[in-house]
């Protein structure tokens, strides 16, 4: 028999034999699995995971509910949305939303402890029988699942939480504020076109020294000297700008649908420009925000707000 027959006939015996030793770590793994002892170090996971799942359910409805973008693009990009508030507050606290709001806790924030008592009561409930029960269950029947009568809990708790009443506070709010800083931006754009103006009527300004000074002034005039400091939604505008910039010099920007979502802020929505996309952008993280003093789990002083502008400016 040729060596190339003999060789294949090895492979393929080893083949074989790999399978049966997969096939025995899997018996003896399934078994270590099914143990009493391994199934309640699962559970515990279980309902810390359940907690996490639920928390992430009630702050992201509060979320897609708050963030003032119309229905078509909250549709169309629900997923997206669903994760944008425990991607915000990830920046920050990679442990998770249930870490968070423990920490809220700690410096006494209400609802933080509300929202926290009601998940722990769902959870705890959900997971009694299987607890007593632990010997007839396999590890895969502890995993949590959002079932349709874990949604209806979950909005039983948003209800009693006063989630539309808070909702609609923010997105009042985070509307405004927009508002505030298209009319500012608006009026800001006028006020220059009026100065350039005035700079090529003006007879006395005939070197580009007098053009500095002119421009010195009418930055100190206006409150644009070299000390301004731009508004919270302002600055959260620039970091969004430039992370858009980049996206298009690197060539990783999609220019996605935006569903006319901003007809409450500009007239022309058809005619959709990269700030547009910024501005989306801006809208949600501001939203995400105005939650987090909304809802009292912080408190932000002017230093806070201070040191926000300062790294949404700057990042």
């Amino acid at each position: 028999m040729s060596d190339f027959i003999i060789k294949g006939e090895d492979k393929v015996l080893k083949y074989m034999d790999q399978i049966l030793v997969n096939d025995q770590r899997q018996k003896e793994l399934d078994e270590l699995r099914n143990t009493t002892n391994a199934k309640l170090r699962m559970l515990d996971k279980c309902k810390d995971d359940a907690r996490e799942i639920c928390l992430n359910n009630i702050f992201s409805k509060i979320y897609k509910d708050a963030v003032p973008l119309n229905d078509d693009y909250k549709n169309a990009y629900a997923g997206d949305l669903d994760a944008d508030f425990p991607n915000f507050l990830n920046k920050v606290y990679p442990d998770g939303l249930s870490f968070y709001i423990h920490e809220c806790i700690k410096k006494g924030s209400p609802f933080a402890k509300r929202v926290m008592e009601a998940v722990d009561t769902l959870v705890d409930s959900e997971y009694r029988d299987k607890e007593l029960n632990i010997d007839d269950l396999n590890p895969d029947d502890l995993i949590f699942k959002t079932t349709d009568d874990i949604q209806k809990k979950l909005d039983v708790i948003s209800d009693d939480l006063g989630a539309n009443d808070i909702t609609q506070a923010i997105r009042d709010n985070v509307k405004n504020s927009a508002i505030s800083e298209i009319r500012r931006a608006k009026q800001e754009k006028e006020s220059i076109k009026s100065f350039e103006d005035q700079l090529k009527n003006d007879p006395a300004i005939t070197s580009p020294a007098a053009v500095e000074s002119a421009v010195e002034l009418y930055e100190l005039r206006n409150g644009r000297d070299k000390f301004y400091t731009p508004t919270l939604f302002e600055a959260v505008m620039i970091n969004k700008i430039n992370h858009i910039n980049y996206l298009r010099e690197s060539g990783e920007f999609n220019e996605l649908p935006l569903y006319d979502t901003l007809s409450e802020f500009k007239e022309n929505v058809s005619d959709v420009t990269y700030a547009d996309y910024a501005f989306v952008e801006s809208l949600k993280e501001y939203t995400c925000l105005s939650m987090l003093k909304s809802l009292k789990l912080e408190s932000f002083t002017k230093d806070d707000i201070d040191e926000l502008v300062r790294r949404y400016s700057e990042e």
